[in-house]
């Protein structure tokens, strides 16, 4: 009986406790346990803001809203720089239909063509910063792809919308220039949309690991 009594004893005194991680190891295990965690996809708070910080001090994806009008933002500004810049390009190589930034009224409401195409390229921006977190495609890769259905959005409903031929007649010249003058801009999109996401750091807690 007293045997066992002082094995008991021992054991208590001899359990492991709390294991205090080094500060690196502590720091990977707190970013592995957010990858496992759908956490870090939504905020706490139900109201938009550009930045929270979770339970582990590290800021949580933005919410639904703040992500589109960052797409929207980042969508015009790709407009602006990207897809404008390479049409100078081609307007450099003669080969542009139109001219960049251009001021021309716009049927009906007579819009600048340069603040429509931002307003029409933000829409899909929306689109993109509301499906940026389960984007499982590098990011830059999805840009380009969002600008390749940006075109074919163009030759299949904008044209006929239009009254113009399907494809804009199916000219190969003329759809691969469409595809790289769309595929800049939503590479541009991609690229944008990030660096305006908050980027807010908090203190993070060591993780603290159990053994025995």
């Amino acid at each position: 009986m007293e045997r066992r009594a002082v094995e008991a004893r021992d054991a208590v005194e001899f359990e492991p406790g709390p294991v205090r991680l080094p500060a690196w190891a502590a720091t990977i295990v707190s970013k592995l346990t957010l990858l496992l965690q759908p956490e870090w996809l939504t905020l706490h708070a139900p109201v938009a803001c550009w930045a929270t910080i979770n339970r582990q001090g590290v800021p949580v994806m933005p919410s639904a809203i703040t992500r589109a009008f960052l797409g929207f933002i980042a969508a015009a500004i790709s407009v602006l720089t990207f897809h404008q810049g390479i049409v100078w390009l081609y307007q450099l190589a003669h080969a542009a239909p139109l001219p960049p930034w251009s001021l021309a009224p716009v049927p009906p409401l007579g819009v600048p063509r340069v603040l429509d195409l931002c307003f029409w390229g933000g829409l899909y921006g929306i689109l993109f910063g509301l499906i940026w977190p389960w984007l499982a495609l590098p990011k830059w890769l999805a840009g380009v792809i969002l600008g390749v259905i940006a075109a074919s959005v163009g030759w299949l409903v904008v044209a006929p919308l239009k009254g113009q031929p399907l494809g804009f007649g199916w000219h190969p010249n003329s759809m691969l220039r469409s595809l790289i003058i769309n595929g800049g801009w939503g590479l541009g999109v991609a690229l944008i949309l990030p660096l305006l996401m908050p980027r807010r750091t908090g203190r993070r807690r060591h993780a603290r690991v159990r053994t025995g």
